[in-house]
C-alpha cells in the first residue's frame, strides 16, 4: 500500500479535504511547529512521512516498537526529543493501539495527549475542520488583541479561564469583521507577516 504524499505547505494550511494521513501529518506538524520556522518544519515533516507506506500514525507506531523512536526523531533534528518522544508514544497509544481516527476527536480529547495544549489543539482544528469556532492564541494573535483590546499577553496563556478570554475577544472580532475564525487568523498572520 502506498500512501499519498505529504505535502505540507505552511504558506497555505487550511485544508479541510485532508485524507486521514494528511491529518496526522499536519497534526504532528502542529505539534512540532511551536516557536519554530514553519518553512523548516514542515519540509522536516514532508520528508519524514513521503514514501514510508503506512500512515504516519501507523508508522510512528512502528519505530516505537523497534524502539528507534528518539533515534529516528534525531536523525531528523526535530529537536526536544524526550518531549517530543512521550507525545509521540501517546500518539501511537491513542490512534494506533487504541484504534481511533484524528478526523473524530474533540479539542478535549486532543488536549488529552501530553504536549498538545490549548493553541496546539486549536491551530490544527482550526485548519483542519471547516465550520469550528476557536482561536489560536499565537503571537500574531496577542499582539494584534493587544493593539485592539490593550491586552498585555505576550505568551499563549496557560490558563484555561485566561485563554478562553482573550479568545472570546478573537471571536467577538471575527463577529464585527464578519470573517469566520479560520480567516481572521489568517488575516491577521498575512498582517504581520507582510509589513
Amino acid at each position: 500500500m502506498r500512501t499519498p504524499k505529504i505535502n505540507i505547505d505552511p504558506q497555505n494550511i487550511t485544508d479541510f479535504n485532508r485524507t486521514e494521513e494528511e491529518l496526522e501529518a499536519f497534526f504532528i506538524f502542529c505539534i512540532f511547529v511551536a516557536n519554530k520556522n514553519s518553512s523548516v518544519i514542515a519540509q522536516k515533516v514532508n520528508t519524514m512521512f513521503n514514501d514510508i507506506g503506512i500512515g504516519p500514525f501507523a508508522y510512528i507506531n512502528f519505530k516505537l516498537k523497534e524502539g528507534k523512536l528518539r533515534s529516528w526523531l534525531e536523525k531528523h533534528k526535530i529537536g526536544q526529543y524526550t518531549r517530543f518522544t512521550l507525545t509521540l508514544t501517546q500518539i501511537a497509544e491513542t490512534f494506533v493501539q487504541g484504534d481511533r481516527l484524528l478526523s473524530s476527536c474533540s479539542l478535549a480529547d486532543l488536549q488529552d495527549i501530553k504536549g498538545v495544549g490549548l493553541k496546539t489543539s486549536r491551530f490544527f482544528c482550526l485548519h483542519s475542520r471547516a465550520n469550528i469556532t476557536c482561536a489560536v492564541l499565537d503571537t500574531h494573535v496577542l499582539k494584534w488583541l493587544n493593539e485592539v483590546y490593550g491586552t498585555t499577553h505576550k505568551s499563549t496563556p496557560t490558563s484555561y479561564a485566561d485563554y478562553k478570554l482573550l479568545e472570546g475577544l478573537f471571536l467577538g472580532e471575527c463577529h464585527k469583521w464578519q470573517k469566520s475564525a479560520v480567516q481572521m487568523d489568517t488575516f491577521i498572520w498575512q498582517y504581520y507577516s507582510n509589513p
